[in-house]
């Protein structure tokens, strides 16, 4: 039998710390066995190479930009909508370049570093990933969907569907970041259940157009509620000679649905400043397209009780059915 301190160096021979060697000993002091966890030594240089590496900041916060900017895209509203009309084409051509643009930065480098577990900001992002997921389902399961396309005019519908779009490609980002969590994967199956109702492209655009359609045919001019032929002929030529009638219609009708002459006076001097009636006219433009407008008439006070010229002031046109005038 040896003395623990003969059989240190043999147990560092073998390649096991001290701190991995359990001594037996023996009534008279010596080691009577020993139990020995070997771990072999590594070289610093080894370890190196093998230990994870950090995600460097910089890289991390490319990584937060990129999710951010998934998460937070909405569609232009206001430019797709410009016209009064929603413009499918142009919103596939920017749902398109915004898939491309993200699935370009996504790399699988990105992502590889997105999942790393040691980082506690990623972890922290891929958790705000799974509640954009849970947030996602939940408004599923609370929006109509049967009546997500029975508006009584073509932009809600588009606003509403586009909505549902642009929630989905967010979704669809993440997953290829995070791949199929629980809230990714519920999110997931949720959305392709109302798409299956919602249709695509294609099915709104048809659905928007038929209601602009059924709009168009139930339009009706206001009923006039008194009879001025002389009025309605001054009205039809200021609203024609009016540099706001930017198509250049012609007024085919005039219904005055003002009882007369209103006055605007100033809120603090109570002076009159103008006078003005409604009038609903029917319209044809210049390629042959029909309308309604409610429109506004005023004339400026001149003092004295006297008002100057009539003019066109305000009133939205509404395409109509000419034979509905």
């Amino acid at each position: 039998m040896l003395s623990r301190t003969a059989l240190g160096p043999i147990v560092r021979a073998m390649g096991a710390r001290e701190k991995q060697v359990r001594y037996l000993i023996g009534s008279t002091g010596l080691v009577v066995a020993c139990i020995i966890w070997i771990s072999p030594v590594v070289a610093p240089d080894t370890l190196a190479g093998t230990a994870r590496a950090e995600v460097p900041r910089e890289e991390i916060n490319e990584i937060i930009a990129a999710i951010d900017r998934v998460v937070k895209y909405s569609p232009n509203y206001g430019r797709l909508l410009s016209s009064g009309t929603p413009n499918m084409d142009q919103a596939r051509a920017d749902l398109e370049a915004f898939r491309s643009e993200m699935q370009a930065e996504i790399t699988q480098d990105l992502i590889a570093k997105a999942n790393d577990p040691s980082e506690r900001r990623l972890v922290s992002l891929k958790a705000s990933a799974n509640r954009f997921a849970e947030g996602y389902q939940r408004d599923l399961a609370a929006a109509d969907l049967d009546r997500a396309k029975e508006y009584g005019r073509s932009g809600p519908i588009f606003m509403r569907y586009m909505s549902f779009v642009a929630a989905r490609e967010k979704l669809a980002l993440l997953r290829k970041v995070y791949g199929d969590t629980p809230e990714i994967a519920a999110a997931t199956a949720a959305s392709d259940s109302a798409f299956a109702k919602l249709g695509d492209f294609a099915a709104v655009e048809s659905q928007a157009a038929d209601v602009t359609q059924a709009r168009i045919a139930r339009n009706r001019l206001e009923p006039a509620i008194r009879s001025d032929a002389a009025l309605g002929q001054q009205f039809a030529r200021a609203f024609e000679n009016s540099f706001l009638n930017t198509e250049k219609a012609k007024v085919l009708k005039v219904n005055l649905i003002s009882s007369g002459w209103s006055v605007e006076r100033n809120e603090i001097t109570g002076i009159i400043l103008l006078r003005y009636q409604y009038a609903s006219l029917g319209l044809k433009g210049s390629d042959g397209t029909c309308y309604s407008a409610q429109a506004r008439f005023e004339q400026k006070h001149q003092g004295g009780g006297s008002y100057g010229s009539t003019y066109y002031r305000s009133g939205g046109p509404a395409e109509m059915l000419c034979e509905n005038i």
